[in-house]
C-alpha cells in the first residue's frame, strides 16, 4: 500500500500535465474557430449578396422544412404547367377538329353549289327551248280559238256552207296534230302540264 501511495503524486502530476495540454489545445482550437467565424463575418459584411445567397442555400439544403416546401412548390408548378399544357393541347385538338369539320362542310357546300349551278344551267337551257314552243302553242291556241269563232259565226249566220266546214275540219285536224307534237316536246323537256 505504501508503494501505491508513493505512486499517487506522480499520477496526479501526469494528470495535471495532461489536463494542461488538453486546455491549451482547446484554447488553440477555439481561437482558430473564432478566427474563422470573425473572418466569415467580415466577408459577409463586405459581400452581403454572397452571404445572403449562401445562407439561403444552406438553409434550404440543410433544414428539412424549407427543403420539403421548396420541393412541393416546384412539383406544384410543374404539375400545374403540365395540366395547363394538357388543357391547351386539348383545345388545340378541338380547334383542329373544328377546322377540319368546317373545311369538309365548305367542300360539301361547294360541291352542292356546283351541282345546283349545273342543274340551274340545264333548267335554263331547257326553258330557253321550251319558251318558243310555248309561244307557238299560245299562237296555236289563238288560231284554234279564231277558227272556232269563225266556225260558230259560219253556222250561226249562214246556214249550209258545206265546203267551208269540210275545209275547217281538215284545218282543225292539222292544227291538232301540230299542237300535239308541240305538247309532246314540252312534256319531253320535263315540264308538267
Amino acid at each position: 500500500m505504501a508503494g501505491a501511495l508513493a505512486a499517487v503524486p506522480t499520477l496526479t502530476q501526469a494528470a495535471k500535465e495532461e489536463f494542461e495540454w488538453v486546455k491549451k489545445e482547446y484554447f488553440a482550437r477555439e481561437q482558430m474557430a473564432l478566427g474563422k467565424i470573425k473572418e466569415g463575418v467580415i466577408m459577409a459584411i463586405e459581400h452581403p449578396g454572397i452571404a445572403a445567397g449562401s445562407a439561403t442555400v444552406a438553409g434550404i439544403v440543410l433544414l428539412k422544412r424549407p427543403r420539403s416546401y421548396l420541393i412541393q412548390r416546384v412539383r406544384r408548378v410543374f404539375v400545374s404547367k403540365e395540366t395547363l399544357l394538357s388543357g391547351i393541347q386539348a383545345e388545340v385538338n378541338h380547334m383542329r377538329q373544328t377546322v377540319n369539320l368546317m373545311s369538309n362542310e365548305s367542300q360539301k357546300l361547294m360541291d352542292r353549289a356546283a351541282t345546283a349551278e349545273k342543274r340551274f344551267q340545264k333548267g335554263w337551257n331547257t326553258l330557253r327551248h321550251v319558251v318558243p314552243c310555248l309561244t307557238q302553242l299560245s299562237f296555236l291556241f289563238l288560231f284554234v280559238f279564231n277558227i272556232t269563232l269563225e266556225w260558230m259565226y259560219t253556222f250561226s249566220g249562214k246556214k249550209g256552207v258545206p265546203f267551208k266546214i269540210s275545209g275547217l275540219a281538215s284545218q282543225v285536224k292539222k292544227e291538232k296534230r301540230v299542237l300535239n307534237s308541240a305538247l309532246t316536246k314540252i312534256v319531253n323537256y320535263g315540264v308538267p302540264i
